[in-house]
């Protein structure tokens, strides 16, 4: 169901899974077997399965499989590729900033501040007898100029003054806010199709990544897992 906000769809699906779901699981390494793939977890603790769907992105699968299973011009291809992230802002706001549950696009005027913004209000809710909104905002940037603490600084600048811009009380009353910078939000360019990525995975290891599909981002995303989990039958 996608007519609820996506965190509520990925706790619907924890619980789902929640005999076979571990969290704080970091896959550190992945080895092929003769009739399995070995997954190396938090460093310390290995896991076999016949098959392994791969939904992470493409530039840190490098890091997972050994060098050889990539093709030398595929590997130059994803490590020339430009890395896209996001500087990511969540702030909940004492009482109701707007009804509006519409997704948020704003832009300055000046050419400093044409760098587009993206946000959104969840619908309100009480606590302790007190109205609460939360609201969501990113903005897309290289993943070379997120590792510039002064870069990072720079760009919430901007973004919390496209905010105030639209919504001039919006920052002045907040409960507590949350700042964070994922490692990788996906590539600016399309990979190869996913029969042409690793050598000698055959049908044991299933590439997820949306930079492998024609469409970009979420619907990418989605379409990619259309396509392995018609092929898995």
């Amino acid at each position: 169901e996608f007519n609820k906000p996506f965190n509520e769809i990925m706790f619907d699906f924890e619980n789902k899974l929640q005999d076979i779901f571990s969290g704080r699981s970091i896959v550190t390494k992945i080895n092929f077997e003769e009739d399995s793939v070995s997954l190396n977890v938090n460093g310390n603790k290995t896991i076999k399965a016949k098959q392994v769907i791969y939904c992470g992105h493409i530039k840190e699968l490098m890091n997972l499989v050994p060098h050889e299973f990539f093709a030398t011009k595929l590997r130059q291809k994803i490590a020339k590729a430009q890395v896209v992230t996001a500087i990511c802002l969540d702030v909940l706001h004492a009482g109701v900033i707007t009804d509006r549950e519409n997704l948020h696009v704003l832009q300055g005027s000046q050419k400093e501040e044409m760098v587009p913004c993206f946000g959104l209000f969840q619908k309100p809710f009480l606590k302790d007898g007190k109205d609460h909104q939360l609201s969501q905002w990113m903005v897309f940037i290289p993943q070379d100029q997120s590792e510039e603490p002064e870069d990072t600084v720079t760009f919430l600048k901007h973004l919390k003054r496209q905010i105030k811009r639209a919504y001039p009380t919006a920052l002045d009353n907040i409960i507590a806010e949350r700042i964070f910078v994922p490692e990788c939000l996906g590539l600016n360019e399309t990979i190869k199709t996913p029969g042409e990525l690793i050598k000698g995975a055959d049908e044991r290891l299933w590439v997820a990544s949306p930079e492998l599909n024609s469409f970009p981002h979420l619907l990418g995303a989605s379409l990619q897992a259309r396509w392995i989990l018609s092929n898995l039958g």
